[in-house]
C-alpha cells in the first residue's frame, strides 16, 4: 500500500523552515504584512475615524494630553466609554500629521502583534507547535478580522487583545513558576487591558476558568488566590474611580437594562457563523439582512466534531467556550435595550472571541488527528489559508474610500437607514446632489427619524437658494434631534446667507453650548463680532480659538491686542 506520509528527514526540514525559533514569527508577520500592505494606501471611510482624527486633530495632536486623557474623555465619539489606553496611539500618530498612512501602518503592526501573541498563548496552553503555527496563520487571514485593520477605529479590539494575551501569558507563567516578575507583569498588563476596553473585566473570570478547569497543581491553591484576587480588585478600583469621574455627565447604564441586551441568541449565532463560514460579511451588518443559517451550521458542525472526540478534555472545552461567549456578550451591551433594533453588530466585536473558537475547534479529534506534517489534514489548513487570505484580500477594498465604504454599506445591508444617510453624505461631498438627495429619502422611508437626515437635505436645498425649504428642513431635524450641533451651525450659516446675523450668532452660540469644541462656531462667531467691531467679543472666541491651537491673523491678533 503506497505511504504518502513524509520521512523524519523531511519532517525535520519542514520544522527548520517554517517552526525552529523565530521562524514561525516571521512567517506569521511576512504574510500577514503581504495580505494586508494595500491597506496603508487606503484613505478615511467616514465612520468614526474622520471624527476621532480630522475633526479631534486640535486635541490629539497636543503631545501633552497623552496624560490628559485617564482625566478626561479628549475624545467625545467615545460617550460613556472611558478608554485612555485606546486614545494614546492617536496622539502618538497625530504627531505625523492627518495622512492616514500612519494610522493604517499602526492598525496592521498591532494586528501582527496580536497574531504572534497568539502562537506564543496557544503553544503555552500546551498545544502543539505546528497546530498553533496553522490556527495562528489563520486567525492572521481570517476575512472577518479585516474591519480591525483596515478600518482604523476597528483598533480598539486588537489593542485590547494583546494585553489580553500579554496578561494570560504572564499569569500561565506566574501560576507554573511562582515568579513574582511574572505576577507583577501580569497585573500591569491586566490594568493596560482595563483601560483599553471594559471588556478586559472577562479576564478575570477567563483566569479563575483556567484555574479550575485546567491547572493541575494545586497545592499552593489559597496562597497563589491570595496574592491574585487582591491585585485584581485593586486593578479594578483604580479603574472604576477615574472612570466614574470621567463619563459622570453620560447617561449611565442600568445593569437590568445591560443584561437584557447582552443576551440576543440570533446576533451571537449570526457572530459564531462567521468565525467558521465568513460568507455574508458586511462593513454595517444588521440582523435583518443577514442569514442566520451559517451561525447554525457552525454550530451543528463544532457540536458534532465534539460529539465525536474520543478523548475530550472537558476543562479546555469549557475554557474556549468560556472564552468565546463571555467576551462576545459585552458586545451587546446597551443602555436602552430597545435600541439594538437595527443595530449595526459590527465585525471587529469578533476579533478577541475568535480565539475561543480556535480553541474549541483544537480540542477535536478531527483537528488534533489531522494537522501535522505527516496528514493530509496540513494541506487542507493551508488552502483554507490560502482560501481566507484571498476573501480578504477581496473584502478589504471595501474599506479603501469613503465611497467604496458606504456603498459596500447599503449593498449588504439595504435596510439599514444609517447606510443610505451616509452614502448620502459621501455622494454629497463628491458633488453629486441628485443621487444624495435620494440615499437621504431612502433613510427616511426606512426611518422617519433618522437623526443628521433633515439637516442634510437642508444643505442641499441651501445649495439650490431653495431658502424656505432648507429652513423646514432644519426645524424638523432640531425636533427630532434637539442636541445636533451642527444643525444648530448648519442653520446659523443659512441665516447668515439671508442677512439674520443676530439669529445667527445665536445659533451659533447655541452650537458651542452642546459642543464646546466646535472649532467652525468659534471662528463665525469671531469673524462675526470682529466684522461688527465688537472687539471685546471678538476677542473672547479668538481667545478659545487659540486655546485649541487654532492659528489666527496676524493682523487680527494686532487689532484685538492678542499678540
Amino acid at each position: 500500500m503506497a505511504d504518502f506520509s513524509v520521512n523524519e528527514n523531511n519532517e525535520s526540514l519542514f520544522n527548520r523552515i517554517f517552526l525552529n525559533a523565530w521562524r514561525p514569527y516571521a512567517w506569521i508577520v511576512g504574510l500577514g504584512f503581504l495580505l494586508y500592505a494595500q491597506v496603508l494606501f487606503f484613505g478615511f471611510v467616514y465612520l468614526d475615524d474622520n471624527s476621532i482624527i480630522l475633526d479631534n486633530y486640535h486635541s490629539i495632536r497636543v503631545l501633552s494630553n497623552i496624560l490628559q486623557v485617564f482625566r478626561q474623555n479628549i475624545l467625545s465619539d467615545f460617550g460613556t466609554f472611558y478608554r485612555p489606553i485606546a486614545v494614546i496611539p492617536y496622539i502618538v500618530e497625530a504627531q505625523f500629521g492627518v495622512a492616514p498612512f500612519i494610522y493604517h501602518f499602526t492598525n496592521i503592526a498591532i494586528h501582527l502583534l496580536v497574531s504572534c501573541l497568539l502562537f506564543a498563548f496557544l503553544t503555552k496552553l500546551g498545544y502543539k507547535k505546528i497546530m498553533a503555527f496553522i490556527f495562528t496563520l489563520l486567525f492572521t487571514v481570517h476575512p472577518v478580522l479585516a474591519s480591525v485593520v483596515a478600518w482604523i477605529p476597528g483598533r480598539v479590539d486588537s489593542i485590547l487583545t494583546v494585553f489580553v494575551l500579554l496578561a494570560f501569558i504572564a499569569f500561565l507563567e506566574y501560576i507554573r513558576t511562582k515568579n513574582r516578575l511574572y505576577y507583577l507583569s501580569h497585573l500591569l498588563f491586566f490594568a493596560l487591558a482595563l483601560f483599553t476596553k471594559e471588556t478586559a473585566l472577562v479576564l478575570i473570570l477567563m483566569f479563575l476558568l483556567y484555574y479550575f478547569l485546567i491547572f493541575k497543581d494545586r497545592r499552593s491553591f489559597a496562597r497563589e488566590l491570595g496574592f491574585l484576587v487582591p491585585g485584581w480588585l485593586l486593578i479594578s478600583l483604580c479603574w472604576y474611580l477615574p472612570r466614574k469621574i470621567v463619563v459622570a455627565g453620560s447617561v449611565p447604564l442600568k445593569i437590568p437594562d445591560m443584561l437584557r441586551s447582552m443576551f440576543d441568541l440570533p446576533a451571537v449565532v449570526l457572530y459564531v457563523g462567521k468565525m467558521l463560514l465568513p460568507f455574508n460579511l458586511s462593513v454595517l451588518p444588521i440582523l435583518q439582512d443577514s442569514s442566520l443559517i451559517y451561525g447554525v451550521v457552525t454550530l451543528a458542525v463544532v457540536l458534532v466534531l465534539l460529539i465525536l472526540t474520543k478523548h475530550r478534555r472537558y476543562g479546555h472545552i469549557l475554557f474556549g467556550a468560556g472564552w468565546l461567549v463571555l467576551f462576545l456578550l459585552p458586545s451587546f451591551v446597551f443602555s436602552d435595550p430597545s435600541r439594538f433594533i437595527g443595530v449595526a453588530l459590527y465585525e471587529h466585536r469578533i476579533y478577541l472571541p475568535l480565539i475561543g473558537f480556535i480553541i474549541l475547534l483544537m480540542e477535536t479529534d478531527l483537528i488534533r488527528n489531522n494537522i501535522d506534517i505527516k496528514k493530509k489534514g496540513l494541506l487542507a489548513g493551508v488552502l483554507i489559508i490560502i482560501v481566507f487570505s484571498a476573501m480578504t484580500f477581496i473584502h478589504c477594498r471595501d474599506f479603501k474610500n469613503r465611497l467604496n465604504f458606504w456603498e459596500s454599506a447599503v449593498r449588504t445591508s439595504p435596510h439599514h437607514p444609517l447606510a443610505h444617510r451616509n452614502l448620502g453624505a459621501m455622494y454629497y461631498l463628491e458633488g453629486n446632489l441628485v443621487k444624495a438627495e435620494s440615499e437621504y429619502r431612502k433613510a427616511l422611508e426606512l426611518n422617519p427619524y433618522e437623526p443628521m437626515v433633515h439637516n442634510n437635505l437642508a444643505l442641499i436645498y441651501m445649495n439650490k437658494n431653495k431658502f424656505k425649504e432648507a429652513e423646514q428642513e432644519f426645524t424638523k431635524e432640531l425636533a427630532i434631534n434637539p442636541f445636533y450641533d451642527n444643525a444648530y451651525f448648519n442653520y446659523g450659516l443659512l441665516c447668515a446667507r439671508q442677512g439674520r446675523w443676530t439669529q445667527a450668532a445665536a445659533l451659533w452660540k447655541r452650537t458651542l453650548e452642546i459642543n464646546p469644541d466646535h472649532i467652525e462656531a468659534y471662528k463665525y462667531l469671531a469673524q462675526y463680532y470682529y466684522d461688527q467691531r465688537d472687539f471685546k467679543s471678538a476677542k473672547h472666541y479668538v481667545a478659545e480659538l487659540q486655546k485649541r491651537g487654532i492659528q489666527i491673523s496676524p493682523e487680527i491678533l494686532k487689532v484685538l491686542n492678542l499678540r
